[in-house]
């Protein structure tokens, strides 16, 4: 199945024709109940919501712990069918949203769902745009988990000394959290 789909991500543009066939590769885990984590790399979601295509799977699928988008651009809209998608799934502990532009405008959404995932152990936020107010939201999840949390990787964000703070803060009376990275992105990259 890799292989059917490696020709689709090799483009950066999304027809309808690959829409389409991206869509039945996705339907076609369906009533796979043995995939434990679920990798999509590089596909731009920002335009397209082909999320719903994973829903069955996610609702169905009981054992898939690692949920991983690497390099996909998700914007609002992403987000938002994202997030709607988590909230199928009750089995999903790992969570890794890496290098995919999510900004203070997409962390609100993304935390709403989050708090609906009580067995939630790991989220890793790493190489995205968040700032000064993802931060803050982020913070009063960590304030009031829901979820049994234990790792947070914030690193390579647009994260400054004092967002550092404000994350670092929410943890005094965390005592789920035993882990978070905070490395923060030389002054040059933080603009």
């Amino acid at each position: 199945m890799i292989e059917d789909i490696d020709p689709l991500l090799r483009e950066n543009t999304m027809t309808d024709d690959k829409l389409e066939n991206l869509r039945q590769h996705f339907r076609m885990l369906d009533n796979n109940k043995a995939v434990s984590e679920l990798l999509i790399y590089r596909i731009n979601f920002s335009n397209a919501n082909i999320f719903q295509s994973l829903a069955p799977m996610l609702q169905k699928n009981r054992r898939l712990v690692n949920f991983i988008l690497d390099q996909c651009e998700l914007g609002l809209i992403g987000v938002s069918s994202l997030s709607f998608l988590l909230r199928k799934s009750s089995s999903i502990k790992h969570i890794y949203l890496i290098y995919n532009g999510n900004g203070n405008d997409s962390i609100g959404v993304l935390v709403a769902a989050l708090n609906m995932l009580p067995e939630l152990e790991v989220l890793d936020l790493e190489r995205n745009r968040i700032g000064m107010h993802g931060c803050c939201i982020l913070a009063n999840m960590l304030k009031h988990p829901i979820s049994e949390m234990k790792r947070i990787g914030l690193q390579y964000n647009r994260i400054d000394d004092e967002g550092a703070a404000i994350s670092e803060n929410s943890l005094r009376n965390n005592t789920k959290v035993t882990h978070m990275d905070l490395e923060l992105k030389p002054d040059h990259l933080k603009k």
